[in-house]
């Protein structure tokens, strides 16, 4: 009984993330559409075509554990995600800089880690706390790894929230779910990296991680 209900807690936490990162594209793809009915444009059809076509392929990622791996250009992959949420962003003051070298490349799953700066961007702006709030990236190639420093100047968190961070259904949002920082988790134990926070209060977070070129 005791094998049953691990394996039945595994099953819903494997769903409950599955369906976590469903929401994020359908959230974007609802953003741009309240902005097609103000604007009367429709120049934003090709990311919400992307978006819902990113949701089936994360289906597919659950479905099949999808393994795919290749070379990456992150620069091109930053670059793609800035793209996606810039429109959205913008209107409400919140605007991404990224400083990474075009020649900077890793080996890795392009779709999860699309999905994990999606969640740690998605983050930064729920915590925005101020006028603007700024989400500043700085990729470094070390000597054997990929050092990735997401910086922002929203309102940060105390001390029990930072020893929290990464917990399952932990969240301090009104209507958060607790599963966007360990689904990032997961996606850096995946590639073999490791993932640190650094916080204060109304100061703003910063997150560094690492990822070996060929770990995935």
């Amino acid at each position: 009984m005791k094998d049953e209900n691990k394996k039945y807690s595994a099953v819903n936490s494997s769903l409950n993330k599955l369906f976590h990162e469903i929401k994020n594209p359908l959230a974007i793809c609802n953003g741009y559409v309240e902005i097609m009915k103000k604007k009367e444009d429709n120049k934003y059809l090709e990311i919400i075509n992307k978006e819902l076509n990113r949701i089936n392929q994360i289906i597919n990622d659950y479905q099949y554990s999808n393994d795919e791996k290749r070379r990456i250009n992150l620069l091109s992959l930053l670059t793609d995600i800035k793209y996606t949420l810039d429109n959205l962003y913008n209107d409400k003051n919140t605007y991404i800089t990224i400083d990474c070298s075009e020649q900077i490349e890793l080996y890795g799953n392009y779709n999860l880690l699309k999905q994990l700066f999606i969640n740690i961007f998605k983050n930064a702006y729920e915590a925005k706390d101020k006028n603007i709030l700024l989400i500043k990236v700085v990729v470094k190639k070390l000597k054997d790894n990929l050092k990735i420093k997401v910086e922002d100047n929203g309102k940060g968190m105390n001390k029990e929230q930072l020893e929290r961070i990464g917990e399952e259904y932990y969240t301090t949002k009104d209507n958060g779910t607790g599963l966007g920082v360990p689904f990032i988790f997961d996606i850096i134990r995946k590639h073999q990296g490791t993932i640190n926070y650094e916080s204060f209060e109304n100061k703003g977070t910063t997150i560094t991680i690492k990822i070996p070129f060929n770990a995935y």
